[in-house]
């Protein structure tokens, strides 16, 4: 469109967040720092708050671009969500599958794949964008998630970016606990008049704009008594304005084109505008005598809801105890049968029966420790597995759906269905996550004058 006639490789004042328009005021540069803050130091919580437009999502984007493989992140942009459905996009964002799960079960699958991914040694970080629509429910499973901690340091780090209102929100006596959790908190002010002309000059530059000055020097001031120092207004403002140029052939921006564009966008100057009042509507709302009585009631509420959630801390741990005892209870049946087998086949004592029973995978040199192979066992699919230098052969495909697991990850001992995520123990076959998934069919295996054997199994 007007590209072309005002020299510019891309538009320089596009809407959509961009971190490589990012422009780094003195206050976009102490926020971005207190992120940083919060992922490398291992800090638990930071709060960064700003006026609409002001930049915050844009700052998450810069964030992002600069993490490594070692962080994982969750990124939540759709806040208006109960409690549940927080957890459970939360669970979407880390790549699990929630939605068949209750919330004592949601609990307990991000809890255990947060110490998972800990122990592995990544980072793990929750980005949480809009966070002001958050309803109290989801703010305080945010509190809950972020007291999940080793001795020495936090699991989850948490960056909340909302609009003022979440600091009132924060304020609040049934968020007190969540609040003595936030480490940081930083407001994302306005851009000022010097800062105005620095950040349309970067803009215009990273779009390619050179030779001399696109926008007259009279017009920033006009700039900033309709933009208020707003980016994302500064943006429109700008847009429209070289939109107006091109359709007037004009070279340079100036206050003429400038209100031209003005008038197209219908703007009063910002002081007189709604949104600039809703702080400051907020804030004497809270002053009001009916607040008084709501906190009352909060406070109640709030004490009633912390006995019931000490009641619900406890399932997730008998929860685990359950999957635990069903694992040793599976491997024990698993042993019994292995032994009741390998005495059959001894006291049959024909080698030529002994024969039929095995059935030759490899050579044991061929498979080193740590790795693992697909075969076939008297006709059925197995995967091979060299744990520390002991042999395991589980069924191949997952019973419940029917992925090949010789392509899943292993991980502590375990393999990972490369569909849905479901977790096996390599040695059980027992299911570790979900629990009440079938186990998968475990085949004995031996070494025999240096080669791997599988037993196959028979129809009973």
């Amino acid at each position: 469109m007007y590209l072309e006639h005002f020299k510019l490789r891309e538009f320089p004042f596009q809407l959509v967040p961009d971190a490589d328009f990012l422009y780094m005021s003195d206050t976009h540069r102490h926020a971005k720092a207190y992120m940083d803050y919060t992922v490398w130091n291992h800090d638990g919580f930071v709060v960064i708050t700003g006026e609409i437009g002001s930049g915050k999502t844009t700052l998450i984007e810069k964030l992002l671009s600069e993490l490594d493989q070692s962080v994982v992140v969750a990124k939540i942009f759709q806040t208006q969500l109960d409690d549940v459905e927080f957890l459970q996009a939360v669970l979407v964002e880390f790549g699990l599958d929630p939605f068949s799960a209750k919330k004592v079960e949601l609990l307990d699958m991000l809890n255990t794949y947060l110490m998972n991914e800990f122990s592995a040694g990544n980072q793990l970080v929750l980005i949480v964008d809009d966070a002001h629509n958050l309803s109290p429910r989801a703010l305080e499973e945010l509190r809950l998630l972020s007291g999940l901690e080793t001795r020495k340091q936090k699991v989850l780090h948490v960056i909340l970016a909302g609009q003022p209102q979440l600091n009132h929100m924060l304020e609040t006596p049934e968020l007190e606990q969540l609040l003595q959790r936030v480490r940081l908190r930083y407001h994302l002010t306005p851009l000022s008049l010097e800062q105005i002309r620095a950040y349309i000059v970067h803009r215009l530059e990273i779009a390619g704009r050179t030779g001399p000055p696109l926008f007259s020097e009279e017009t920033y001031e006009m700039i900033y008594q309709y933009t208020g120092g707003i980016p994302r207004l500064i943006n429109a403002l700008c847009d429209t304005s070289l939109v107006c140029g091109y359709a007037d052939d004009e070279q340079i921006i100036d206050n003429r084109v400038l209100k031209t564009a003005i008038k197209e966008l219908q703007w009063q100057p910002y002081a007189k505008r709604p949104a600039t009042r809703r702080t400051t509507a907020a804030i004497a709302a809270r002053s009001d005598s009916t607040q008084g009585a709501l906190r009352e009631h909060a406070r109640a509420l709030l004490s009633v809801s912390r006995h019931l959630d000490q009641l619900h801390e406890l399932i997730p741990a008998l929860t685990s105890i359950s999957v635990r005892m069903a694992t040793i209870e599976t491997q024990l049946r698993r042993i019994a049968e292995a032994g009741a087998a390998g005495g059959a086949q001894q006291s049959a004592g024909a080698p030529s029966g002994a024969a039929q029973d095995w059935t030759d995978v490899g050579a044991q040199e061929e498979l080193p420790p740590g790795s693992r192979r697909a075969a076939s066992a008297g006709g059925t699919n197995v995967v091979i597995f060299n744990i520390d230098g002991t042999f395991h052969a589980l069924g191949n495909a997952c019973t419940h759906d029917g992925s090949d697991l010789s392509a899943g990850e292993i991980r502590n001992g375990e393999i990972i269905c490369p569909r849905d995520g479901a977790r096996f123990s390599i040695k059980t076959g027992a299911a570790l996550m979900p629990p009440d998934y079938r186990p998968l069919q475990i085949f004995p295996v031996r070494v025999e004058g240096g080669r791997i054997q599988v037993r196959n199994r028979h129809p009973e």
